[in-house]
């Protein structure tokens, strides 16, 4: 009977082991580089809205589009420093925008630490709509998710009540595909030429007189 009940032990064991390591990947799709996507974000009850490029770690330019009171206000992330911009002009980031910058910011350093994949607990799991990619921030625990091709598509962070949709994520290399894709050209029939219709008059031949003899 012990021997019995140490096999099953054994047996749950294993199969808890298993099941803890079933969808953990070792090479996720890569997140690092530069790519564009937009976000809709909501932390608490701001939620803001906006058009976000990576050109590398920790290199972000936001085009905020909602809500209307900070939309066409660009935020520059280089360096740790965040700076503002609006019709060319330069400047500290309003306080207007600041609960926009803080959210998009928590948002950003997660995902970069994502792409780092050297961050101490960073884990990657395989799930039915694509990838999981859990970590640690300053801020808590997060989440990134990826479809089944490495695009990003949505971000959680529950200590902060952060979460995000993003959308239209697109890399360098597929931007300039699709820009230097040749144009639909609209298939031509050749136009049907008719010979031109000749009129024949119908002309009788003339009528042929036999000459009068006269009989001397």
């Amino acid at each position: 009977m012990k021997r019995i009940f140490c096999v099953i032990c054994a047996l749950f064991l294993c199969v808890v082991s298993l099941s803890a390591c079933v969808g953990t990947v070792d090479n996720p799709p890569s997140l690092d580089g530069g790519y564009t996507f937009n976000a809709a974000v909501k932390c608490g009850e701001t939620e803001v809205s906006a058009e976000i490029e990576r050109a590398g770690a920790g290199l972000w330019t936001v085009k905020l589009t909602e809500p209307k009171s900070i939309s066409g206000i660009s935020l520059i992330f280089s360096g740790g420093e965040v700076t503002a911009s609006y019709l060319g002009l330069s400047f500290s980031v309003p306080e207007s925008a600041l609960p926009a910058k803080n959210c998009i910011a928590a948002v950003l350093g997660a995902i970069d630490a994502a792409a780092a994949q050297t961050e101490q607990g960073v884990t990657a799991q395989k799930t039915e709509d694509g990838y999981v990619i859990n970590g640690q921030s300053e801020l808590g625990a997060f989440s990134v998710f990826l479809s089944p091709d490495g695009k990003l598509t949505g971000f959680e962070l529950p200590s902060q009540e952060i979460t995000a949709e993003f959308t239209e994520f697109m890399r360098p290399e597929e931007v300039l595909g699709a820009d230097t894709a040749p144009p639909e050209t609209a298939e031509t029939t050749p136009m049907e030429t008719v010979a031109p219709e000749t009129s024949v008059s119908e002309t009788a031949p003339p009528e042929t007189v036999a000459p009068e003899t006269v009989a001397s």
